[in-house]
């Protein structure tokens, strides 16, 4: 309920259209608390019914693209002075196309997020004050406690990281490393609301954040060319199509760096993944 209360800060946040960072913490909210729901699969009954969570995904899916280009926006105008001086001018020209409000439909957007918002926040309402307890007719409450129940969960968090990441050491392709940067957000989450009780947590928060960023940094990448591609058909003249080309290049020269730093600091040591 806590984790709910932050989305709705955040939501009421993205009405202020001078506010650069509240689409991003709103994605961030929505997705602590789609992972904090996970603790359903180790308790006996459901928390919240599936249509909730279809909702709550449809809410970080309807930013995506949005959210996508104001990073690269914020990439481009913190390296611009690094940039070579003949290809300001393509900077420039695609930071303009980019921060260009008739580009993408804000107002869909938001229409979008409000719909789904405010159905979502409704059945949360309805079912998230109570929870349901095992009772046996002669031997009393039946179940695991909380603690046994999230470190259930963790034990599975912990697993699947490892496998994945076991997976991009084997020379997995971009999906595996994006898996991996999954897996690694869902630990993340479900670990922090506890961290405060668990010796060692934020020392392993700390580097899960790492490794976040530079699978994150790898993703970005990715997503990064595609939109800087999609605008060279409209490129006004050669300079500036030449300049959007040197841009992907420094990008993915940026991926190959983070790649390079993902497999020294954490897949040296991984075994192979199985077969």
């Amino acid at each position: 309920m806590e984790l709910q209360a932050r989305v709705r800060a955040a939501h009421a946040r993205l009405a202020d259209a001078a506010d650069g960072e509240a689409l991003h913490d709103f994605r961030v909210a929505v997705r602590r608390l789609r992972s904090w729901l996970d603790i359903e699969a180790v308790l006996p009954g459901k928390l919240v019914p599936a249509h909730v969570r279809k909702l709550l995904r449809s809410l970080a899916k309807a930013s995506n693209a949005r959210r996508d280009d104001e990073v690269l926006a914020e990439w481009l105008a913190t390296r611009r002075a690094a940039s070579a001086a003949q290809h300001d001018d393509a900077v420039d020209w695609l930071l303009a196309r980019i921060e260009d409000p008739g580009q993408g439909d804000a107002g869909g957007l938001h229409a979008e997020l409000d719909r789904d918002f405010g159905k979502a926040m409704a059945s949360l309402d309805e079912h998230l004050p109570w929870y349901s307890v095992r009772r046996h007719v002669h031997r009393g409450e039946q179940g695991e406690t909380f603690a046994a129940s999230l470190a259930a969960l963790l034990r599975l968090d912990v697993g699947r990281l490892q496998r994945r990441l076991a997976a991009v050491h084997a020379g997995g392709d971009d999906k595996a490393i994006h898996r991996a940067r999954i897996a690694v957000k869902r630990l993340r989450y479900h670990l922090e609301p506890v961290a405060d009780a668990l010796t060692g947590a934020p020392h392993a928060l700390d580097r899960l954040r790492i490794l976040q960023d530079l699978l994150g940094d790898h993703h970005d990448g990715l997503v990064w060319m595609g939109i800087v591609r999609s605008f060279e058909a409209q490129a006004p003249n050669e300079g500036i199509r030449h300049g959007l080309g040197r841009i992907v290049a420094r990008i993915e020269r940026r991926r190959q760096r983070r790649l390079a730093s993902l497999e020294d600091e954490w897949l040296g040591n991984l075994p192979q993944a199985p077969s």
